[in-house]
């Protein structure tokens, strides 16, 4: 989930740290995501869970 904690940081930060979010760990590769290594396979669990806490962390709102 390259980029995620760039984007939750930005959400906190020049958003507002109240800001809803959904990490959600059930993106499925469809049609020619196979073809970009970047994004052939769901997260793993580790990584799920590393976008879950950066979120916390940074004070978002979780939702889901």
């Amino acid at each position: 989930m390259a980029g995620s904690s760039a984007v939750l940081d930005f959400l906190a930060k020049e958003i507002s740290p109240r800001t809803y979010v959904n990490v959600m760990a059930q993106y499925r590769p469809c049609y020619r995501a196979g073809k970009c290594p970047k994004i052939a396979r769901p997260p793993t669990r580790e990584e799920f869970l590393e976008a879950y806490d950066c979120a916390a962390r940074l004070g978002l709102r979780l939702v889901g």
